[in-house]
């Protein structure tokens, strides 16, 4: 079975072992930020989406639209299961208004007669699964909206007398049994909704209930309306409810205030009083406003609708974000930029559902009348993928079933789904491209292949050696100075001399020295093995570095990548130097476009404690290469500049 969010594949991985002289690869994807996402190749039928609603992994989409996504069974109402868009059955015969749920099962409204071929499934039915149902029976003309509280089932519309109740007229209750009027009765209702066992219901009514001060919002208590403060002030209509978890009301619509400043378009009542929002909506005093609101799992408020912005934010066109504090944009400017009015939206973890009449959303193709914004659709995972390759071993093959989809590999190194990292360096995108009728999107990940090669220092010098007497001389070695991690169960041997494990080192810097025997010999193979798995072993060739230095070098190292995952191991970028320097008077890491991330003063060298951990104010930065530059102060006082590039992998 397939899963029901089908998303693409993020290769991840860490170079974890030494590899000296020799290239390693590790497999990393970039952080995804959220963007506008095509559901399919969108509804790019007639008409457009008038309501979306939320169950499960599911979306339900209703409205005026037919033969959506080419299929002809697709009218005014579809399933979307994060792969496919389904038809509901043989589809209605008019337009969706209206869209809820129970957890169950889905309830819709409009202007449908016999749904599914049910004769009495009129105006308003409920979809169970595999077929349409009756819901309540006797309405006689189109339901706007419906709200479910257990049993009872709530309509309003331009329905008159329903179930021969005089008094039940454009707003009633259906019990299961009969119809039941609210109250005397009042037309113009727009939208319900329940919360705490009370109904809220707005549009462009006034005096609900013979409430003077109920107009366009009022509650019903189940006995009673009343109104929500003292109403509102020339309002044209109010067409949008939402409750938050804490049982605030949120509003929208066109043309009104509530007697608090910048209240335009859009407020919030809290149970005793009204509230703005920021400074409003734009334009809502010309008929320009709210169509619908929702409140996502964490809290924040979105508005959609017909407004030129939000808050005097930009690129707050039709649809924008409230967080409680200020408003946001919902993209990138000129890029994804809504050029028509949205009508309906819905969330759903971090994901965030819009549709309406807009033939698409910026610059993102097949988003016809319905959009997804958040991450890209990706796998998030490929089960048994290794990700450690030594440059000895033999090429990596990679799986062309993931997860029960098939597919191809593509990118440079790659023949017939096989990596072949010799010869590469850097940052290698390949790309897992799904067959056809496949439920994924093709999307790029990348190999990194790193060449590294170790440190060899003449570090500790006996200064009454000759240049003909070597015996005592000690040459230190180091490795993980250069990026490499050397595990806990390896193996380093010589072919001449001895190596012994250095001392005073920090934690993340294993090096050993090495002396040479009495007959000066200090050309030698290092053999290094790291004996986990994957097995790697590499050996090179140290060559005389002649006697002890009477001149310092003015070296300093610093690696080319690090990646700040946790994990212990190159979780820091930071100064490797030997006893020639004195101190590292300035550190700073700048972005590719130039702005300061991290800065470090006055240190000493090989501390990790002074290194960066990939981060700015505790926030954690995107992959990507960061310049450095350092300002290095040597034992005879000298001071010399440094600089060069890192690459932040995740």
């Amino acid at each position: 079975m397939r899963p029901s969010l089908c998303k693409l594949i993020l290769l991840t991985g860490l170079c974890q072992s030494i590899y000296a002289g020799n290239p390693c690869f590790s497999l990393s994807s970039p952080l995804l930020e959220p963007q506008w996402n095509a559901l399919g190749e969108g509804l790019n039928g007639n008409g457009y989406v008038h309501e979306i609603a939320v169950l499960g992994s599911d979306i339900y989409v209703g409205g005026s639209f037919t033969d959506a996504a080419g299929d002809p069974n697709v009218d005014y109402i579809a399933r979307w299961d994060g792969c496919e868009w389904y038809a509901l059955g043989p589809g209605l015969n008019a337009g969706v208004l209206a869209i809820t749920t129970d957890g169950i099962d889905v309830y819709v409204c409009g202007g449908f007669t016999d749904a599914g071929g049910n004769p009495d499934a009129d105006y308003i039915a409920r979809w169970d699964g595999n077929s349409w149902n009756t819901v309540a029976p006797g309405l006689n003309a189109v339901v706007g909206d419906i709200a479910i509280d257990g049993n009872n089932v709530y309509a309003t519309g331009r329905f008159t007398d329903v179930g021969g109740n005089p008094d039940a007229d454009h707003l009633a209750r259906w019990d299961g049994v009969a119809w039941h009027a609210l109250g005397a009765g009042f037309d113009g209702v727009g939208e319900i909704i329940i919360s705490g066992g009370d109904l809220y219901a707005s549009g462009n009514f006034q005096d609900a209930g013979g409430n003077q001060d109920a107009d366009y919002i009022a509650r019903w208590d189940g006995s009673a309306w009343h109104a929500l403060g003292n109403g509102f002030a020339g309002a044209q209509f109010v067409s949008a409810l939402a409750i938050s978890g804490s049982g605030d009301v949120y509003v929208g619509g066109a043309g009104w205030g509530v007697g608090v400043s910048n209240a335009c378009g859009v407020a919030r009542w809290d149970g005793n009083s009204w509230h703005s929002l920021g400074d409003g909506l734009s334009d809502c005093e010309d008929g320009w406003g709210v169509d619908e609101i929702t409140i996502s799992s964490n809290g924040d408020v979105y508005a959609v609708g017909s407004f030129s912005g939000a808050g005097g934010i930009p690129n707050t066109t039709n649809i924008a974000r409230w967080d409680g504090i200020s408003w946001h944009s919902m993209g990138i400017p000129a890029l994804h930029t809504l050029t028509e009015s949205v009508k309906a939206i819905a969330t759903n973890g971090s994901d965030v559902y819009v549709g309406g009449k807009f033939p698409n959303i910026g610059n993102a193709p097949n988003t016809f009348y319905i959009a997804r914004w958040g991450e890209p659709d990706r796998i998030e995972e490929i089960p048994g993928l290794t990700d450690i390759l030594c440059q000895n071993d033999l090429p990596l093959s990679l799986p062309t079933s993931i997860l029960g989809y098939t597919g191809h590999w593509s990118g440079q190194g790659v023949d017939n789904n096989i990596f072949y990292p010799s010869g590469l360096s850097g940052s290698i995108p390949i790309m897992f491209e799904p067959g056809a009728n496949e439920c994924m999107y093709p999307d790029e990940s990348a190999i990194t292949v790193v060449t590294l090669s170790p440190t060899i220092w003449n570090q500790h010098c006996n200064n009454n050696n000759t240049p003909s007497d070597k015996s005592d001389d000690v040459i230190q070695i180091n490795f993980n100075a250069m990026g490499y991690h050397l595990g806990a169960d390896y193996t380093v041997s010589s072919s001449v001399g001895s190596i012994s494990p250095g001392t005073g080192l920090y934690e993340t810097w294993t090096a050993f020295q090495w002396q040479p025997g009495s007959d000066g010999n200090r050309n030698f193979t290092l053999t290094v093995s790291d004996n986990a798995a994957p097995f790697c072993s590499f050996e090179f060739f140290i060559e005389d570095p002649g006697p002890c230095l009477q001149e310092l070098d003015y070296e300093i190292f610093i690696p080319t990548v690090f990646s700040p995952n946790g994990d212990g191991i190159n979780d820091v970028v930071m100064i490797y130097s030997n006893s020639q320097v004195q101190n590292i008077r300035l550190l700073r890491f700048f972005s590719r476009w130039g702005e300061l991330v991290s800065e470090r003063s006055n240190f000493s060298p090989n501390d990790p404690r002074y290194g960066w951990d990939g981060s700015k104010s505790g926030k954690k930065l995107n992959p990507g290469v960061y310049s450095w530059v350092a300002e290095v102060e040597f034992v005879d006082g000298n001071v010399e500049l440094f600089s060069g590039g890192v690459t932040l992998i995740r």
